[in-house]
């Protein structure tokens, strides 16, 4: 897959890496931030050629999640025969390749901190010995590139990784976003997978506008790598030189019930709503404040699947200032705020009677454990009383409806 795009963010992100590899000088730290999928190892290729586009230096790449922390060292710093049991034979790590090139290290928050010091001293000294080796190796890369899907502050506080390392890595900081925020990326970025997949068998093959439509509503959660399955799954089932809905929907069953994220006007103002899952679960809330003006922002709907609010809240702590944090946060913050519905049946899949009836239960369900957990605060055994539920069952529902924390 690679680094296409032309939204606003990724003509950004190509300014930010313009500026870095014009210098001649080893570029030492450059560290991608972004959600699973979002394209961190195609754009550490996209750096590399920007930063090498006529010498052909090498580029050696690790996936540091993928090996066993006890193989790790290893595959990082080499070894020597004979240096424990099973090296039969001297092993070239990481740092010992790409002399001149780039080395990227994807999921570097996947280093045990016992083993973070050892390699936070070869890339600030430069300098390195393989395991069972009696001297020091020198490290020749020019370019070091890491990634991680995980958010780094939160693995400050926990412990989970050096405050050192951090300093190190973090000098240039490129943050990825997630495929929902791209626009006009995502049927780019569709028509360029299906240009890849056409050969002498397969001929070229063209998205319909009720294709293309879908594919800019969808919430996207594992971004453009699931996208490019899509795009392949689609490719594969269809007939004929066309993709329509119907192929995107046999191609991820993540299609078949929703429209998962998508934007419209309504009375000049813009609504986001979310529509995910197995049921219908959101609604237009035209929200108000105290004095009956519009708020100045947004309008924000109240969701109603907890699996959404638990994807907000992830975004959230991963990064703070993302659209969807702080779409989470004004909902949380909504206080006497008055949400009048108003559907708008032209614009979602008018439900079946089945989807309204489990939509409106969530709904009251929601309603009357809020109302609950406001006259019981955190005491479960008070609230399963007046329930006339067990404990166990009030623990479901309040953990299904994502109110742990909201006494």
């Amino acid at each position: 897959m690679a680094f296409v795009g032309v939204s606003p963010k990724i003509q950004k992100i190509r300014e930010q890496i313009a500026g870095l590899v014009k210098s001649r000088r080893p570029l030492e730290s450059v560290l991608l931030l972004g959600e699973t999928g979002t394209g961190k190892k195609e754009l550490a290729h996209y750096i590399h050629q920007q930063r090498f586009p006529h010498d052909g230096a090498p580029l050696a790449t690790l996936d540091a999640s993928a090996l066993h922390p006890e193989l790790l060292e290893s595959q990082l710093f080499g070894h020597r025969r004979g240096a424990f049991t099973g090296a039969l034979e001297d092993i070239t790590g990481l740092f010992e390749q790409a002399p001149g090139g780039t080395l990227f290290i994807d999921e570097i928050g996947e280093i045990p901190e016992p083993l973070q010091c050892k390699f936070l001293r070869a890339i600030e000294e430069r300098r390195f010995r393989p395991i069972g080796a009696a001297a020091d190796l020198e490290v020749r890369a020019q370019c070091f590139i890491y990634a991680t899907n995980r958010d780094p502050q939160q693995m400050l506080r926990d412990g989970e990784l050096r405050r050192d390392l951090w300093f190190r890595i973090s000098a240039n900081v490129i943050e990825l976003p997630p495929l929902r925020q791209r626009g006009e990326d995502i049927v780019l970025l569709a028509e360029t997978f299906l240009a890849s997949f056409a050969d002498e068998s397969e001929p070229p093959k063209a998205l319909t506008e009720g294709a293309r439509r879908l594919l800019c509503t969808h919430f996207w959660p594992g971004n453009v790598r699931q996208l490019y399955h899509v795009m392949e799954g689609a490719f594969r089932l269809s007939k004929g030189n066309t993709i329509h809905t119907g192929d995107l929907r046999r191609a991820d069953p993540d299609f078949r019930d929703c429209r998962s994220y998508f934007e419209c006007k309504r009375n000049d103002c813009k609504v986001i709503s979310v529509v995910h899952g197995h049921c219908w679960t959101s609604e237009y809330s035209c929200c108000r404040n105290e004095d009956g003006k519009r708020l100045p922002e947004r309008l924000f709907l109240c969701i109603q699947c907890p699996v959404l609010q638990n994807h907000l809240i992830q975004l959230r702590d991963f990064s703070p200032a993302s659209e969807e944090a702080l779409l989470w946060n004004q909902i949380e913050g909504l206080t006497n705020i008055q949400n009048t519905p108003a559907f708008d049946w032209q614009k979602v899949e008018f439900p079946t009677l089945k989807k309204w009836r489990t939509f409106t239960t969530e709904k009251a369900e929601q309603k009357y454990l809020k109302e609950l957990t406001a006259h019981c605060g955190t005491d479960t055994e008070a609230m399963a009383n007046l329930a006339g539920l067990s404990r166990r069952e009030i623990q479901r529902l309040i953990k299904r409806h994502n109110l742990q924390n909201k006494p």
